[in-house]
């Protein structure tokens, strides 16, 4: 939750975390419902320790941008990323691949 709070903070938005089925609240705003298919998490820690031989850290999402007030979906889009174990200890890891993310659908959120 922290990446996308610090996100809608930058742009002057705000950001609740719902658990459970998305939820309209009738509010108006845009709820973002993020589904994660598949990850494979690389730390700082083993990237700067075993670099190349970690692997690639990557991230496939699909997200629906929803009106908060009824629940209707207004538009769908696929967030993907993927580091290069190739370039080492500079490869992105998986917090900075979320940070990427966050900041790509809250800017999405934004322009509209």
């Amino acid at each position: 939750m922290l990446p996308m709070k610090s996100e809608a903070d930058r742009v002057g938005a705000s950001c609740v975390l719902q658990e459970g089925d998305p939820k309209p609240t009738g509010e108006p705003g845009t709820l973002v419902v993020v589904d994660i298919a598949d990850y494979r998490y690389i730390s700082p820690g083993a990237r700067y320790g075993f670099g190349i031989m970690t692997g690639n850290a990557f991230i496939k999402s699909k997200v629906q941008f929803r009106d908060l007030v009824t629940g209707d979906v207004l538009g769908e889009r696929s967030y993907d990323t993927s580091s290069t174990a190739w370039q080492g200890v500079f490869s992105a890891m998986t917090e900075k691949q979320v940070q990427a993310i966050c900041k790509q659908i809250v800017d999405e959120v934004a322009h509209r």
